[in-house]
């Protein structure tokens, strides 16, 4: 059932409920909302590219240090549980804001 390393394959039904491989289903659009370009293995969030191997942009935040992050090719804060980044240009906290949980042993 694994693929490799631990990976479940995903896999969709369709209307006659027969399991349908999730690689044949054709939508460029993923968990954020923004469109893969099959191409160039990258993800386009209107201002700039997003490389998910590396967890960063390709280029330096359009609007630099604005921003409040030194930063500039950092997605969301390194908080993607909290945060978005709906143009690739500035993160913002969502309304379901999950504070860091700190313990001490």
């Amino acid at each position: 059932m694994f693929l490799h390393k631990g990976v479940l394959p995903y896999l969709a039904f369709d209307v006659s409920d027969q399991a349908v491989e999730s690689a044949s289903i054709e939508n460029p659009f993923t968990f954020t909302g923004r469109e893969f370009d099959k191409e160039s293995g990258l993800f386009f969030y209107r201002a700039r590219y997003y490389d998910s191997g590396s967890g960063r942009f390709l280029n330096e935040d359009p609007i630099g240090f604005v921003g409040g992050d030194i930063n500039l090719y950092r997605y969301v804060a390194n908080d993607p549980i909290n945060c978005v980044e709906p143009d690739g240009a500035m993160d913002q906290r969502t309304k379901y804001y999950l504070p860091p949980i700190h313990l001490f042993s």
